[in-house]
């Protein structure tokens, strides 16, 4: 977190006006901060995990309405995973998931609503705290991604 402080507080420095550089060495000085930025932003907080469970997701329609359905993962990790859902969510939306091997529930939060697919959606969805043993990945391949 304080790489990414750093390289804001870089860039904001750059971006004032200062009296008599020109503006090419201005933006010279900037091009190590965004460069250094890009490199953070494809950093992950956890692993992820490209396996199919079964969840069930409860939650409510915009009209209120409770609904009810049988998803599956595309994608896993400690804060969450992608699910592909036929019930119509919205960003910022709380669910509730159920796994249905370990009984196991969560709240959620969507944080994306993704591509189409026939009959169903991409959707990113977040715990309120990392929950990696909602998963249940066994043990040997959680060490083989370490």
């Amino acid at each position: 977190m304080s790489r990414i402080y750093e390289a804001l507080r870089t860039a904001e420095n750059v971006r004032r006006e200062r009296p008599g550089e020109p503006a090419q060495k201005k933006r010279a000085e900037a091009k190590p901060a965004a460069s250094q930025a890009a490199v953070m932003t494809g950093r992950r907080r956890s692993r992820r995990w490209a396996i199919d469970v079964v969840v069930f997701v409860y939650g409510h329609s915009s009209a209120k309405n409770p609904f009810y359905e049988e998803a599956h993962t595309i994608g896993v990790n400690a804060y969450g995973g992608l699910l592909l859902m036929s019930s119509v969510v919205r960003k910022g939306q709380k669910l509730l998931l159920a796994n249905k091997r370990t009984q196991m529930e969560l709240e959620c939060t969507v944080i994306n609503v993704g591509k189409k697919h026939s009959k169903t959606v991409e959707v990113g969805i977040e715990f309120l705290k990392p929950h990696p043993e909602f998963w249940q990945i066994p043990a040997r391949q959680a060490e083989d991604e370490e």
